[in-house]
């Protein structure tokens, strides 16, 4: 379930708290883009399984999320073979043995034509989180349009926490236990002409839109909403 606001999608609030932007590139803390790390099921349908899409270093103390016993890594993933990424999406995490459940239903959705699949999983690329620019932060309308310039079709389509960008609305998730949930992320995606290498040889484009990850740290779910640009 969602919660819908029709509130304004920057202004001087959006100014915190810290954000960080995902990059290719090798630093101290285990985040990756892709890789098989997790392992990701969905029994509900026929669609093409979701993918491990990023792995979050719960360790690195810029990742300002509520601390869980037992879960050192945040594993997000999503449908990127087929539309259902369209729709909310739930997943249960179990520390364990390392596995993702979606565990919400989906409609009958179409896959992707096979040139414009992914691999899956991805191919593991180690990031960094290198702090937000001033332009990220849509503090007021014009910052606003530009956030949203350097969050589709550019470098810069993974937001670590920060304000999300809304490109619709103002969306607060609530889980299915009736609780609110955290903010984690939320992705865009590539220039298609000019891929910033995190996928070798092909941009992250799964359509025109972005997805928006969020934790409920009481039952180890992630939340995934989008919204269409």
């Amino acid at each position: 379930m969602t919660r819908r606001h029709d509130v304004p999608r920057y202004g001087p609030r959006m100014a915190t708290p810290q954000g960080w932007i995902a990059k290719p590139g090798e630093d101290q803390f285990a985040h990756t883009f892709g890789g098989s790390s997790w392992d990701v099921s969905d029994e509900n349908n026929d669609l093409p399984k979701p993918a491990l899409v990023m792995t979050l270093d719960l360790n690195d103390p810029r990742i300002s999320l509520p601390k869980i016993d037992g879960l050192h890594l945040l594993p997000i993933c999503s449908h990127i073979n087929c539309d259902a990424w369209v729709k909310t999406q739930t997943y249960q995490i179990n520390p364990d043995s390392r596995r993702l459940s979606l565990v919400s239903e989906n409609d009958s959705f179409f896959q992707f034509d096979e040139m414009d699949r992914f691999p899956n999983p991805l191919p593991e690329t180690r990031i960094v989180l290198a702090q937000m620019d001033r332009e990220d932060y849509p503090i007021n309308e014009e910052m606003y349009w530009t956030a949203c310039d350097r969050f589709l079709g550019s470098s810069s389509f993974i937001r670590v926490l920060g304000p999300p960008v809304w490109l619709q609305w103002v969306d607060e998730p609530v889980c299915e236990c009736g609780l609110s949930v955290e903010y984690i992320c939320s992705i865009g995606y590539e220039n298609y002409q000019h891929p910033g290498g995190i996928i070798p040889g092909k941009p992250f484009f799964i359509g025109e839109g972005a997805l928006y990850f969020f934790l409920c740290p009481q039952c180890l779910k992630v939340v995934v909403t989008s919204q269409p640009s």
